[in-house]
């Protein structure tokens, strides 16, 4: 995970992007960063990364978000109190920032109608924000012994004729990120009467 860039964990539904987050976020603790969590899908709980090995009691944050603008303004919150303590002395801790995940955060609009009890969607704006405040990110922590790697949703391709693959990564994150990585979930192989439990994936880069 490179350090003032951005990285995805992009895939379908189940295939292990939260599983791959938390195990990228234990090995980063033991390579001394401090981490700070931005939960939008409540996945990565304590209890869940903690049970992947992640030390919730030391240099770690946890942050639930709902909005982009609430994304948006932690990570220009601890960037400026990074930059505030360590300037760009290139010795500073390393930091990671993780946010599981993009696609389930909502624009302002979508949160004040789900408040008011309207069903509407916004995914067009949406789009347009999540771009907006990748673009920021990538700016703000250039330079920096900084990393965000988020995970986001890709769908179905349904024109095969269109080049993209079977499946599809959105214009916002392939616009801003350094490096994405593709997830798809492969089946686990029983032996006999033998259940076999667990992730089996295949990772594209």
């Amino acid at each position: 995970i490179p350090q003032g860039r951005l990285t995805g964990l992009a895939g379908p539904s189940g295939a292990g992007k939260s599983f791959i987050a938390a195990n990228i976020m234990r090995e980063a603790q033991k390579d001394g960063f401090h981490i700070v969590v931005l939960d939008s899908e409540n996945a990565l709980d304590d209890d869940f990364v903690g049970k992947s090995g992640v030390d919730t009691e030391k240099d770690y944050k946890y942050f639930p978000v709902v909005t982009n603008d609430q994304v948006e303004k932690i990570i220009s919150s601890v960037v400026k109190g990074y930059k505030d303590e360590y300037g760009t002395d290139h010795d500073a801790p390393k930091l990671l920032i993780v946010l599981d995940s993009l696609d389930m955060l909502l624009t302002e609009k979508e949160s004040d109608d789900m408040q008011k009890g309207i069903q509407k969607g916004d995914q067009g704006q949406r789009n347009k924000q999540n771009k907006a405040m990748l673009r920021k990110c990538v700016h703000q922590i250039t330079g920096l012994n900084i990393a965000i790697a988020m995970t986001c949703q890709v769908y179905e391709n349904q024109d095969v004729m269109n080049g993209e693959g079977r499946w599809i990564i959105s214009g916002a994150v392939k616009f801003s990120l350094s490096q994405i990585a593709l997830l798809t979930k492969l089946k686990l192989k029983n032996t006999g009467e033998r259940e076999v439990q667990g992730i089996r994936m295949k990772v594209h880069g």
